[in-house]
């Protein structure tokens, strides 16, 4: 029996495309290298980069907000715990809220394979609470990130979640091979 070939080394082995081709067909497949091209931390993407800074600027604004006070200190807490010291900042927080929103946005794409979310479906994926309309139970419970799918917050907010998304539609997540 012949190993599995991913999607695109079959396209590649059957046509000749110049390298920048081939790039931009693999980018179309899932894969762990794709999605950290794309939104890794670690390179800096476009994506991660416009969501922290409209984070940050929106944060700076709220920052006094007894609901995120709570949020971020409970997140402190929990983290303080987990690793025996931690130091908090605003930043950290931050990038732990849009890890949290890519990977709820992600889950949805993956499951659904909707090319387009309404901002209701948002509203709900944010919450955790389209999950359990799809029966996918104790997957998203409240967290500390909870407070962006607040509609104060949601609202301000739309455009970083609009970006995560549209960008996730460039990709084909029908044939996902890898965990």
């Amino acid at each position: 029996m012949l190993p599995a070939k991913s999607s695109s080394s079959v396209i590649s082995s059957i046509f000749k495309f110049s390298p920048e081709v081939k790039s931009s067909i693999r980018e179309k497949f899932i894969s762990n290298s794709n999605i950290l091209n794309i939104f890794s931390i670690i390179i800096s993407s476009s994506t991660f980069l416009f969501a922290i800074r409209e984070l940050s600027h929106y944060y700076s604004r709220i920052e006094d907000d007894s609901e995120l006070l709570i949020a971020f200190e409970q997140w402190k807490l929990f983290l303080s715990i987990a690793y025996g010291s931690f130091k908090a900042t605003t930043d950290v927080f931050l990038i732990h809220t849009y890890l949290s929103v890519f990977s709820k946005i992600l889950a949805y794409a993956v499951i659904t394979k909707h090319q387009f979310i309404t901002d209701d479906e948002m509203k709900d994926i944010l919450s955790g609470e389209i999950f359990n309309k799809l029966n996918v139970n104790n997957f998203i419970e409240s967290d500390f990130y909870h407070w962006i799918a607040k509609d104060r917050h949601y609202n301000k907010l739309k455009s970083v979640f609009r970006r995560i998304a549209t960008q996730l539609t460039d990709y084909d997540f029908t044939k996902v091979d890898e965990d």
